[in-house]
């Protein structure tokens, strides 16, 4: 099955993005918000409905619905390429299924275009793409992205600190591990 992706239109505000299957018809969809501006802001009309509690779930629909998840990643960069950046409910979505579909190498070229734009990723983005790094045994860069992070004032979660945690004893750096849990135990995310 070929998938094809094109950019059919685009405003300040969204993509429009066609896909077509050569076994099923074609669609097109509105999956990314692009970073909004003042003067796009005041035309609420042209934006979908949102739910109050979870975003935009038109967009998050579209992406949990396509078939392989790679094909959300061409999306991403054709959208970078095209000027565009996706919403940050968008990206965070984007990560998540990327992991889930142990698309570990695409996860963290992902994250590394997001930290090469002016974008501030969340404590969940860092996450997934500290998870992406030790599930490719490269504890290195999970650390070094660990670092970033704290630098940056994002405070870890427990979900980091295990995956971390986890990497380095699978690398037998037991001693690094253990400050890791020390440092946890001190910013009182783990009571005894």
């Amino acid at each position: 099955m070929v998938t094809r992706l094109r950019l059919v239109s685009k405003s300040s505000r969204y993509a429009t993005v066609k896909f077509t299957e050569s076994v099923s018809a074609s669609c097109s969809c509105r999956l990314f918000s692009a970073s909004t501006d003042p003067k796009s802001e005041s035309q609420p009309a042209q934006a979908p409905p949102t739910n109050a509690v979870t975003g935009d779930e038109e967009r998050h629909e579209k992406l949990r619905n396509l078939r392989m998840i790679s094909e959300a990643a061409d999306l991403f960069f054709a959208l970078r390429s095209e000027g565009i950046f996706p919403s940050s409910d968008s990206l965070t979505l984007l990560l998540d299924h990327l992991v889930k579909a142990k698309q570990f190498r695409v996860t963290i070229n992902v994250f590394l275009n997001i930290l090469d734009s002016d974008f501030r990723p969340s404590k969940f983005m860092y996450g997934k793409a500290i998870q992406a790094t030790v599930k490719l045994s490269d504890v290195g860069k999970g650390l070094e992205l660990f670092n970033r992070m704290k630098h940056d004032r994002i405070y870890p979660s427990v979900f980091i600190y295990n995956v971390l945690i986890d990497g380095l004893c699978k690398v037998r750096k037991m001693k690094d591990a253990e400050q890791l849990f020390d440092e946890m135990l001190a910013r009182r995310l783990l009571l005894l």
